[in-house]
């Protein structure tokens, strides 16, 4: 069993959080670099991010700046940037699947208005242990998790499995579950890319017409 002491180091000293953040910004220094285009080269990439991460701005590490800038990662972030960062070293990239994006892009439709005002109720209070409804969210996202680690969708599962495990590990120092659940950098990610998608989709069938006619 972990150390108590260790654990709580690890979110009052904001070590966790700068780990969460260091994914991140290699994941963004990745996307900039193209590293898959470095091919057998791509620890040169990863190495050249891991030296810009830690450059100072100021009296701050650019890695320092992202986590006063961002606040706490949540686990879906951090997954999808790990993610992002591993495809840089296989030969195949990891593919995000559907499910887990618009998993994720429904729960943002709910929670970030809900939290806003847009409703009586505020569901963002609900992720603390207080709240009477609290117990029903833990139930309900474990049997999402069984539901989706048995039609294959392990993504949704491991998700959901980091959730639980860091939370209950006490890794940052809020006490709401959906901080370790959703941000909006994770939803702006998925937006991005079906984003992308229609676009690529619509430049091509816009290509074939004009093609077609001439």
């Amino acid at each position: 069993m972990m150390d108590s002491t260790f654990i709580g180091a690890l979110a009052n000293d904001g070590l966790f959080a700068l780990l969460g953040h260091s994914i991140m910004l290699m994941a963004l220094f990745s996307a900039i670099f193209q590293v898959r285009r470095w091919r057998k080269y791509w620890p040169v990439a990863y190495l050249l991010a891991s030296i810009i991460i830690i450059l100072p701005i100021k009296n701050w590490t650019v890695i320092e700046f992202s986590r006063g800038y961002f606040a706490d990662l949540s686990m879906a972030t951090i997954l999808v940037c790990f993610c992002y960062v591993l495809s840089g070293m296989r030969p195949q990239p990891i593919v995000i699947s559907h499910a887990f994006k618009i998993f994720i892009l429904m729960m943002s439709a709910i929670i970030f208005p809900s939290s806003l005002g847009a409703n009586e109720y505020n569901l963002f209070s609900l992720g603390f242990p207080s709240e009477t409804g609290f117990n029903f969210l833990v139930i309900g996202l474990a049997a999402i998790a069984v539901l989706a680690w048995y039609k294959n969708e392990t993504l949704i599962a491991i998700y959901v499995a980091l959730v639980f495990l860091t939370y209950n590990l006490g890794l940052y120092t809020s006490q709401n579950l959906w901080i370790y659940m959703l941000d909006p950098i994770v939803m702006l990610i998925f937006l991005f890319s079906y984003l992308k998608f229609a676009t690529q989709i619509i430049y091509v069938r816009v290509k074939d017409r004009l093609f077609s006619h001439v």
